[in-house]
């Protein structure tokens, strides 16, 4: 042969197809053949009581479904029929193509924010990927450390504040008992008041007595008008007679 290659032992010997006439009958035979037997397995298929009672049991069951596409009361027939229900479709489906809008712009901008954080500048940047903390973080953190140098002072300490927060015997004691006294005092005071006792009571809750008081500055003002007017009239009665005598005698 023209092929440099050889056969191993127990090899085979590929042979070419035969190109005249009988070798094209053999072909075709085994083919046919072939053919034959599939039809055959499918012949068998096809003619089995199973298969036929599942082909019967589908039909019955898609006339069952398109009946209710076409006649029934469910949401099917609703919805192929029914042009409130294709309306009310249409505007799900534009609400949510505008909310799918905004998911993506809202996602954009989160991008963006990581981003920003990522590559920085800024505080976020600078607290996550900075190698120092930022000064901000320090001025927080010496923030809370003097908050809480204030927090256990107050807490340690022999003072008014203590005192006051915490409860003891000094002196912040009694200056809120004084205060919680005092407090008391007030109160009784107002609500004496409110009842109409005493002399600030009775002017906020007596009507007569607020009547009385203005009658009284009202006579009062009318008589200082009425002085007044009295001390005007002297007084250009007194002029007159100082002219009346210094006029020449005829």
């Amino acid at each position: 042969g023209q092929s440099d290659e050889s056969v191993p032992p127990s090899g085979e010997i590929v042979a070419e197809q035969p190109t005249d006439m009988m070798g094209k009958v053999n072909l075709m035979a085994a083919k046919a053949e072939g053919a034959l037997t599939q039809i055959e397995a499918t012949a068998t298929n096809l003619s089995d009581e199973n298969l036929h009672k599942d082909l019967r049991g589908s039909v019955a069951g898609l006339h069952v479904l398109l009946d209710q596409l076409s006649a029934g009361d469910g949401y099917p027939h609703k919805l192929l029929t029914d042009k409130e229900e294709a309306e009310r479709i249409t505007r799900t489906i534009q609400n949510l193509d505008r909310a799918t809008s905004e998911l993506n712009a809202t996602l954009a901008s989160v991008r963006g924010v990581v981003q920003r954080v990522e590559h920085g500048p800024g505080f976020a940047h600078d607290l996550i990927y900075a190698e120092a903390p930022p000064k901000p973080l320090l001025q927080i953190g010496d923030a809370a450390t003097e908050v809480a140098t204030t927090l256990r002072t107050m807490r340690e300490a022999d003072s008014v504040v203590h005192d006051a927060v915490f409860g003891g015997k000094g002196p912040a004691v009694e200056a809120m008992q004084n205060v919680a006294a005092i407090t008391g005092d007030v109160r009784a005071m107002v609500a004496d008041a409110k009842q109409g006792k005493g002399t600030l009571g009775a002017l906020l809750v007596d009507p007569s007595i607020y009547q009385d008081l203005k009658s009284i500055l009202g006579n009062v003002e009318r008589n200082d008008v009425l002085r007044a007017l009295v001390r005007f009239t002297i007084k250009q009665d007194e002029k007159r007679t100082s002219v009346s005598d210094s006029a020449p005698k005829r």
